[in-house]
Formats: structure tokens, C-alpha cells, sequence
């Protein structure tokens, strides 16, 4: 059984179909869950999004999970089910040996064939950010990976083991609790405590393929360029699958809102593939996604709105004090 899950909210399902029809598309042989934190209600239809199925987080029985909601914001509740979806998973599918967990806001452009070969000798996957410096202060820095984390939790690869189930539930119980987005505290949603995987976890690979997970926190040391209608990075390896993190339709010409290094017109290289993404997000009904609100979000949650107010504010101050020192 080949299978791949990811966990996103009812306003990222287009992104998600997206994600699951690229990966279908060039791996028929897979399978996509998609572990939804929120409920399907009426205005979501699961036969739109066949074969791929859902499994609702309710479902997948989180220790606490009213308390869980009613104190993390509904980004912080999606990051905290990674693992106990995972778990859930294994447990629900005997036969399941391998298990990749993929980002909603991914896209596919190629065969998984180098993913499937990192579990070959290893036992759990994370990705590296970059392996190469960083110079100056615009976003993405240097400076924000220790806040953020070396690896990017977009993917993830679990070989069914002892040790891999152990490191499943060691994150999940380390996020019941300290799975906020605060940096002053030394958190980042369930990314930053994946640092300590290669530390305390055996057989831990660390992906350094240049063609998974591109994203704009790696532009500095990868390429994209075309050759026989199929995209390579830096003329070597074909592109498997592309991050597309902060990108949205609303800001069509806008890379990320999450940097300021880059643009379309210091990186013309990648602007057919953000035209594409644009074209198939919208394709699957990013319009009608794009505002449902999580049902799980409500207005009696206060620890929700302070959260995602403070975290709005500490963001605009920070645009400030770097226009400032400018």
C-alpha cells in the first residue's frame, strides 16, 4: 500500500486537491488522505475530491482535543495533528509500511521514485531548509531559521518501525502542550521541535535532494530551468515537488508574503511554475474554499483571537522596525 496524507483546513482544500491530483497524477499507484481539521458539512462534497479520501480530526481521537482547540489557533491545532494522524494511520492500515506526509500548499512534477529510495536504509525523513550560507538580512535569514527551524515539516517520511513510531509520539505529546507559534518562547508549531530528531531518534535521514521541497527559503542555491517540457533544478535533478508556502491568488505577483529576497523579476525562472499553481488552485475552487471558516474556531475561544492578534501585530512591528533601520 502506498500511501501519502496531509492536513489542512475546509479554506485550504483546494490546495490540497491540488497537491493530491499533481501527486496522483504522476504516481497512479498512490493513495492521498487528506486529514481534515475541521468537519465536512454541507457545502463540502467528498465525491468532488475522488479518489482522495478524508478523515475528519475528530475521528482520530487527540488526547484533550477540546482543549487543544480552545487554546491553540486553528494553525497551531492543524500542525499539532501531524503526528497523531500519522499514528492513526498506522494503526488503521495494517499493511502500511511507508507513510509521507505532504503540505497542502505542495505541488508535484514528477515520479516519487528518489522519496521512496530515502526509506530504503532509514527509518524517518525531515528536509532540510538549505544547505548552503545565507547572506544578509532580508527574509528568509539566517536568523530566522534558528527561530523557525533547520528542517521544514512540509514533508515528512515514516518507514513503520519501533523508532519512528516512537518519534510520532514523542512530537504529539511534545505539541499537546508547547505547540504554539511563539518565537519569544522558543516555538514554532511542531517544525522547531524537529531539531531534536536526528539527537535523540535513530536511522533519522536529513533530505538534501535538490529537487524536493523547493521553496523560497532555498531560492539562494536552486534553480529552475525546462528542458523536454519537464522542469530540472540547477540543470541536474528533475524537480519533484515544488513548496509553495505564502502564495496565494489574492497576491497573484507576490512569491511569499513570508520573504523579501525575491520576486518575478529577479527570479523569472520560477514564474511558469507559480503560473501554473495559480491556474490549478483556482481550477479546484479556491474561491470557494478560500473563506469557509474551521468549525472549530469559536468566537467564545479567546485564547484563539489574542493568539492570532498578537501574532498579527508582533509581524507588523517588525515590517516597522526593519523599514526603520533601513
Amino acid at each position: 500500500m502506498k500511501l501519502c496524507y496531509t492536513v489542512c483546513t475546509n479554506s485550504h482544500l483546494a490546495k490540497a486537491k491540488t497537491m493530491a491530483d499533481s501527486l496522483v497524477k504522476h504516481n497512479p499507484d498512490y493513495q492521498v488522505v487528506i486529514g481534515l481539521v475541521d468537519k465536512l458539512g454541507a457545502v463540502i462534497n467528498p465525491a468532488d475530491f475522488a479518489p482522495h479520501t478524508f478523515v475528519e480530526v475528530e475521528k482520530i481521537q487527540i488526547p484533550d482535543f477540546e482543549e487543544v482547540i480552545r487554546k491553540y489557533t486553528t494553525f497551531e491545532v492543524s500542525c499539532v495533528a501531524k503526528p497523531y494522524f500519522a499514528q492513526y494511520l498506522f494503526e488503521q492500515f495494517s499493511d502500511l509500511e511507508r507513510l509521507y506526509y505532504f503540505d497542502a500548499d505542495i505541488c508535484f512534477f514528477n515520479k516519487l521514485t528518489s522519496v521512496e529510495r530515502l526509506l530504503d536504509a532509514h527509518e524517518i525523513v525531515i528536509s532540510v531548509h538549505f544547505t548552503t550560507d545565507l547572506e544578509g538580512q532580508q527574509e528568509p535569514n539566517l536568523r530566522n531559521l534558528l527561530n523557525a527551524g533547520l528542517y521544514n515539516t512540509g514533508f515528512l517520511a515514516f518507514k513503520r518501525s519501533v523508532e519512528s513510531l516512537r518519534f510520532i509520539q514523542w512530537w504529539g505529546k511534545r505539541l499537546l502542550t508547547e505547540g504554539y507559534h511563539d518565537f519569544a518562547q522558543g516555538m514554532f508549531v511542531d517544525q522547531l521541535w524537529v531539531n531534536f530528531a536526528p539527537l535523540l531518534f535513530k536511522n533519522v535521514l536529513i533530505d538534501t535532494h535538490s529537487g524536493h521541497n523547493v521553496g523560497y527559503w532555498n531560492f539562494h542555491e536552486r534553480v529552475v530551468s525546462q528542458k523536454n517540457n519537464q522542469y530540472y533544478i540547477n540543470n541536474e535533478q528533475p524537480l519533484v515537488f515544488f513548496h509553495f508556502s505564502g502564495y496565494g491568488p489574492e497576491s497573484p505577483d507576490t512569491i511569499s508574503q513570508y520573504q523579501e529576497r525575491y520576486s518575478f523579476d529577479t527570479r523569472p525562472d520560477v514564474k511558469p511554475i507559480f503560473e501554473e499553481y495559480n491556474r490549478l488552485i483556482i481550477s479546484n475552487g479556491h474561491q470557494n474554499y478560500k473563506d469557509l471558516p474551521c468549525a472549530f474556531y469559536k468566537k467564545s475561544y479567546s485564547h484563539q483571537k489574542l493568539r492570532g492578534l498578537r501574532r498579527r501585530i508582533i509581524l507588523i512591528l517588525r515590517q516597522l522596525l526593519r523599514q526603520l533601520e533601513n
